[in-house]
């Protein structure tokens, strides 16, 4: 897998203070994107176990609270595989002790019906998904760019065809 970045210190990602994985690639292309610069699944750079490591070593500093993963796609069939091992190293790693937060622009029907995309949600704690329309761009929202884009509760989910959603 290849990343486009790695943000040590940021509060714009999800809920309390965190640190961000951005992937590099998306094949969604979204019109009014605001990291296009994600979108060439070859660009960025490879994330090797030695950024592993510092990844886990930054979720390691006492305020930090919050891991989250997004990009470019990290659901993109050419990511998915890489997300999973590492969403399962940092749970591993930090037990209950962050919160985790995964973006994606696959909506819950896209989700539902992959058995990969659908593993994520047993690995995270809230999943904002759904892809980002420009004409329903909203900058009053927590978290997300456009009204149709939800936040999943994974944590108290049962199943998905009926979801629980925080901050709506």
């Amino acid at each position: 897998m290849r990343y486009a970045g790695i943000d040590k210190f940021e509060i714009c990602n999800g809920s309390q203070i965190g640190i961000s994985l951005f992937v590099q690639g998306c094949p969604l292309h979204c019109k009014g994107c605001f990291n296009p610069e994600t979108w060439y699944e070859y660009g960025g750079s490879e994330f090797t176990d030695d950024i592993l490591e510092e990844f886990i070593t930054l979720g390691k500093r006492n305020y930090i609270k919050r891991i989250s993963i997004l990009g470019g796609e990290p659901l993109a069939d050419f990511n998915i595989d890489s997300v999973i091992l590492i969403l399962e190293r940092l749970r591993y790693e930090f037990k209950d002790t962050k919160t985790f937060w995964l973006f994606t622009g696959y909506n819950i029907d896209e989700i539902r019906i992959d058995k990969k995309k659908k593993e994520i949600i047993k690995l995270v704690d809230y999943l904002v998904y759904g892809r980002f329309i420009e004409e329903l761009k909203d900058v009053t929202l927590k978290f997300r760019g456009s009204k149709n884009q939800r936040i999943l509760d994974c944590k108290h989910t049962i199943d998905l065809d009926n979801p629980i959603y925080k901050y709506n």
